[in-house]
């Protein structure tokens, strides 16, 4: 974040990063590619990865901004976005 500064162009998306082995903090999603892992949020801009959260099934909305009106999907995605410059 010090050497770089996004463009107005960013994207929010959830990543899933693959592990088999055992852990509390994996999810596990059917019928997607990789269907065991680390589930991350991550705000990109031109393929570079800017800020990420990880999210964990045990603390899913620990990190996460309290807003009534907002799922924790939702308020994921608005933590990312007040990350940015």
């Amino acid at each position: 974040q010090q050497f770089y500064t996004p463009s107005i162009k960013i994207v929010i998306d959830e990543i899933m990063v693959r592990f088999c082995g055992r852990s509390v903090y994996t999810v596990k999603i059917k019928n997607k590619p990789i269907k065991q892992g680390y589930k991350v949020f991550v705000l990109c801009s031109h393929r570079y990865i800017y800020v990420f959260l990880w999210y964990s099934p045990l603390h899913s909305t620990a990190n996460l901004v309290k807003l009534d009106y907002l799922i924790p999907t939702t308020s994921a995605v608005y933590q990312l976005t007040q990350l940015l410059p």
